[in-house]
């Protein structure tokens, strides 16, 4: 067995340039995407419980029953989603949700699903 290292990309937040650097984070952000398929980002001043809490809510969210996840609606651009995918024979399902971070802009029945226990 082969065991390959693979960098990822990590995405350093630096708030005080971000107008300078704005171009320069999106790049690296699209050729992590393209390449890797995911980055890591830091320093960006999301309080660790505020992660936590989003971090349980996902897993309370894709632990509901499907009928309820689907009430989010399908991402069309925000919502939940889900695919067969599998290359050569190795086949799984994705799901995925897609959220606003707008606050403001939040769906009520992503409220109501989220809240709802």
């Amino acid at each position: 067995m082969a065991v390959v290292a693979v960098a990822v990309t990590v995405v350093y937040m630096l708030w005080l340039c971000w107008d300078e650097l704005r171009s320069e984070v999106s790049k690296l952000i699209v050729q992590a995407c393209e390449e890797f398929g995911f980055f890591k980002v830091i320093n960006h001043g999301i309080p660790h419980d505020v992660i936590t809490r989003m971090e349980q809510q996902g897993y309370e969210f894709f632990a509901k029953p499907e009928s309820v996840k689907q009430q989010v609606g399908p991402a069309n651009p925000y919502g939940y989603g889900s695919k067969n995918i599998g290359l050569k024979g190795d086949i799984g399902e994705v799901e995925y949700l897609i959220l606003q971070t707008n606050p403001l802009s939040i769906d009520h029945k992503s409220k109501t699903i989220f809240s709802s226990k």
